[in-house]
């Protein structure tokens, strides 16, 4: 992981490379020394994209981008100990997680602040955001379910709900 991080830094230190591929190669870069336990690299990173982006993401890919730096820097601050540091960039990444309506990231950015505020001694906080956290989970499946049936189009009918089971696939 360490040299893929050091790769996606010389790519976005490219003056050949666009804005747009150097927030994406620094996304990348956050995330691989998030991996390779290099916090300290992994904010430094994350906090360089986050200024390329402007802190207002002005079209869908740039709010994606930032909300992955988000996420990155609050986890590598919280692994170097600074839970307060990494409140607000959790939340501000489940916000966006929300604007973007993507579920998935909105419930594991949910599921990340309820750890963090257990670790924090707010109990009540963390229990309420488990809660949600897996409200938010289930209803990602039931999401992706119906979006796969639309893009099946013709077959996607052949995918019953199931009470109490989940779901099953319709043979011909």
């Amino acid at each position: 992981f360490a040299e893929a991080l050091d790769l996606w830094e010389r790519i976005a230190d490219s003056p050949a490379a666009t804005e747009r591929e150097r927030i994406d190669a620094l996304v990348e870069a956050s995330e691989r020394a998030e991996l390779a336990a290099r916090f300290r690299d992994g904010e430094r990173v994350a906090r360089r994209g986050l200024a390329l982006t402007g802190g207002q993401p002005d079209a869908a890919a740039s709010a994606r981008a930032q909300l992955r730096l988000l996420r990155a820097l609050g986890t590598c601050a919280y692994r170097l100990g600074r839970p307060n540091d990494a409140e607000p960039s959790l939340i501000r990444a489940r916000e966006l997680a929300v604007m973007l309506r993507d579920r998935m990231w909105e419930g594991k950015l949910t599921g990340n602040l309820a750890g963090l505020q257990y670790e924090t001694g707010r109990m009540e906080d963390a229990e309420r955001g488990y809660e949600r956290a897996m409200e938010i989970e289930t209803r990602t499946v039931d999401l992706h379910i119906s979006q796969l049936r639309k893009k099946l189009k013709t077959v996607g009918d052949r995918i019953l709900t199931v009470k109490n089971a989940g779901y099953r696939l319709v043979a011909d």
